[in-house]
C-alpha cells in the first residue's frame, strides 16, 4: 500500500470511531507495519518524523528489520483523523535496540506499543498478511464483559454466536478474551500474544477489542460485527 493510502485509510478509520463514540479522550491506539523501504524512507526523511531516539525494551524479546507507524501517547483520534502524521511516531527495530523517530522531544509511541510491537514481529513471521492492528473502546463490548465476565471464554463465545448466524461465518476462530491487565503492562502484551496465536480479534475484559487485518478496514469490520453482537446479547438478556 502506498504512503499517501495508510494516511488516508488512518484518516478515515479514527473519524469511524470517534464518530461511533469508541474513542473517548486519547483512547485507542493504532499501527501498521512497513514492508516497504521506500515507504520508511518516506517516513523518516518526512519533517515530522526528524527526531530519533532509542526506547526502554523492559525486557521484550526483540527481533530486528520490524517497522511500524504507530499512534502516540495522549493522541486523540480526533487529532488523528486531521492531521495523522504528527499524532504517529515510527518504531522499528535495529541491532536488537528500539528506536523510534518523532516529531519532536515529548512524543513518544502509545502505552500499548509492547503489544503492538510483539504483535508485528508475530505476525510478519507467522502471518505477514495481516499488517493492521487497532485497539479501541466499543461501549457494547465492555458492557457486555461486565455483565458476563464470570463466564468461560467458551460460555462468551457461545453467547455471541447465538446472536446472529454472521458471527459464526467470520468468526471461525471464535473471539479471544482475556482478564484485566493494567494497561501498557508487559504482562498485558504478553497475553495478548499469546491469545492472537488462535485469534484474529480479542476482548479485553472491562477495557475494549483489540483486531487484526490485513488492513485497517479489515480489522474494524471485526470489531463493528463483534460490538453488535454483544449489543444484541445485552439487549435480549441473553444467558
Amino acid at each position: 500500500m502506498k504512503q499517501i493510502e495508510v494516511i488516508e485509510e488512518i484518516k478515515k478509520i479514527a473519524t469511524l470511531c470517534v464518530n461511533k463514540g469508541w474513542a473517548e479522550g486519547s483512547a485507542g491506539n493504532m499501527s501498521y507495519r512497513i514492508e516497504e523501504n521506500m515507504l520508511f524512507n518516506w517516513l523518516i526523511a518526512n519533517k515530522e518524523f526528524s527526531l530519533k531516539k532509542t526506547f526502554e525494551n523492559d525486557g521484550l524479546e526483540l527481533e530486528d528489520n520490524i517497522t511500524f507507524l504507530i499512534s502516540n501517547g495522549g493522541a486523540k483520534f480526533r487529532e488523528i483523523a486531521e492531521d495523522p502524521l504528527t499524532h504517529f511516531s515510527v518504531l522499528y527495530v535495529q541491532n536488537g535496540v528500539l528506536n523510534i523517530h518523532c516529531s519532536d522531544d515529548l512524543s513518544i509511541p502509545s502505552s500499548e506499543y509492547k503489544s503492538h510491537l510483539l504483535i508485528h514481529q508475530y505476525l510478519a513471521k507467522e502471518k505477514p498478511q495481516f499488517n493492521s492492528v487497532i485497539h479501541t473502546h466499543p461501549t457494547y463490548t465492555i458492557a457486555f464483559s461486565h455483565k458476563y465476565s464470570k463466564h468461560s471464554k467458551e460460555k462468551i463465545n457461545s453467547i455471541l454466536e447465538a446472536t446472529m448466524p454472521e458471527i459464526k461465518m467470520f468468526f471461525p476462530q471464535k473471539t479471544g478474551f482475556l482478564e484485566f491487565s493494567p494497561a501498557g503492562s508487559t504482562e498485558l502484551a504478553v497475553e495478548t500474544l499469546n491469545e492472537l496465536k488462535n485469534h484474529e480479534v480479542i476482548i479485553w475484559k472491562k477495557h475494549g477489542i483489540l483486531a487484526i487485518g490485513e488492513n485497517f478496514w479489515n480489522a474494524i469490520d471485526k470489531i463493528e460485527m463483534l460490538d453488535k453482537a454483544a449489543h444484541i446479547a445485552l439487549l435480549a438478556g441473553m444467558k
